[in-house]
């Protein structure tokens, strides 16, 4: 037993993930500070507009990804310093990156064209400004999120984790100016939180090792990558829309004022799933590599035993939540109870993470987790709409436990099923 922990613990997946989870750990921590000062500073109702617009700009960087950070991530991953497929990977890495560059400008000026009926569609504000800052992050963050998928293909985790911390030492930085200069209200909030994605996109341009270029050969490259990328695509469209649409429902029918409380345990608990994808990023990397059958179920293993531990964190988590919560001030008080409950129906989500990247990255099976992710939508609207009324800002904790709890069962099924085949 003592020999098994000791090779878990001094593995290669450990060491790689200890630089991306160190830095994952640092983003969460500096997000954190960013939340507690821009929530103390500005109040619950608009904290709740501010995480609102960054829930909206999760949701449109999904539909706008068209899976062409995974695919490109699944073609690269381990092969940039093979000098057969170098030029290869380049030239690949030019035409999705182009195309996601057209997917991003359409989106973004269809923002900007009916920002004021959407800021009173979405955020029941005549603020046409929060559309604005919308439409600003949503594009620095598409092509940002390229990037990183670019230079985690390479394996330099290190560059990675740099480049996802950094946003929020912008952010922080800013926000800080902005206080001392008495000029901190809810629009200049936005303006540094979506104007910090565009400098660290600037700085991610020195890591990638390919320069972006709009390039004529996009509709061949895609062809390649569609069956892949079309199925992941979808897969974020909807897992990434299911989780960020509680703060725009509560806003619809609770008020933005409930939204900030709820908002603000909500963005201290969205560092668990970026330390989880931290881990999943490096496990995913290798499941696509191992060709031995015996080799992918050790290291299946190796991988359960490490979500095992994570869940255990997450455990501890949950004792320490109010102290966490008692930053942002007597205001907040509620917050407390919300944050230990959305850890508490994380832990699921936690230990689904081997199952999950073994069936997407191995047994190239996306489309088992798209359709569970199709499943996540209608259960997180109709779960939302009946309880909001009547617990208010618990619902959604409701519908995340169902769901996280649904994707851990379905996903270990079809994995042990798929390393039990012969075949």
């Amino acid at each position: 037993m003592i020999t098994k922990a000791k090779r878990l613990l001094f593995s290669a997946t450990i060491k790689d993930s200890s630089v991306v989870f160190v830095g994952n750990l640092i983003s969460s921590v500096l997000g954190i500070i960013f939340t507690v000062l821009a929530a103390r500073f500005l109040g619950p109702s608009n904290w709740g507009l501010v995480a609102g617009v960054g829930s909206l700009i999760t949701i449109l960087v999904a539909l706008g990804d068209i899976g062409l950070g995974s695919a490109f991530f699944q073609v690269a991953s381990g092969r940039w310093d093979d000098g057969a497929e170098r030029e290869k990977i380049k030239r690949t890495y030019r035409d999705l990156f182009s195309l996601r560059l057209l997917t991003g400008i359409i989106l973004f000026l269809i923002l900007l064209a009916f920002s004021g009926f959407l800021s009173r569609l979405i955020f029941h504000s005549d603020n046409y400004l929060l559309m604005v800052f919308t439409a600003l992050g949503f594009i620095a963050s598409l092509l940002l999120d390229f990037q990183i998928f670019s230079i985690e293909s390479k394996r330099d985790w290190k560059a990675a984790a740099i480049l996802i911390s950094l946003s929020n030492v912008f952010r922080i930085g800013f926000l800080a100016a902005l206080y001392l200069a008495g000029d901190l209200t809810t629009e200049s909030t936005l303006f540094v939180f979506s104007g910090s994605l565009f400098l660290v996109f600037l700085v991610s341009l020195f890591f990638v090792g390919a320069k972006p270029k709009l390039s004529w050969s996009v509709a061949k490259t895609y062809k390649e990558v569609f069956k892949f990328s079309s199925w992941m695509g979808l897969n974020k469209i909807v897992s990434t829309a299911s989780p960020r649409l509680d703060i725009l429902l509560i806003i619809q029918l609770a008020g933005t004022y409930e939204a900030g409380i709820y908002g603000a345990a909500s963005r201290l608990a969205v560092g668990i799933p970026m330390i989880v994808g931290s881990l999943a990023t490096i496990i995913a990397s290798r499941f696509a590599l191992i060709s031995d059958r015996n080799e992918l179920r050790k290291y299946f293993s190796k991988s359960v035993g490490l979500s095992l531990v994570m869940s255990a964190i997450v455990l501890l988590g949950v004792l320490v939540a109010p102290l966490v919560i008692s930053l942002f001030g007597d205001q907040y008080e509620q917050s407390g109870s919300v944050l230990q409950w959305l850890l508490v129906v994380q832990i699921p989500f936690v230990l689904s993470m081997p199952a999950v990247n073994i069936l997407i990255y191995h047994f190239k099976m996306p489309k088992i987790i798209t359709i569970l992710s199709f499943l996540q939508l209608p259960t997180i609207l109709l779960v939302n709409l009946l309880l909001i009324p009547k617990i208010s800002i618990f619902a959604p904790i409701v519908a995340l436990g169902i769901i996280n709890t649904t994707t851990l069962v379905v996903a270990y099924y079809y994995a042990l099923r798929k390393m039990g085949d012969k075949k």
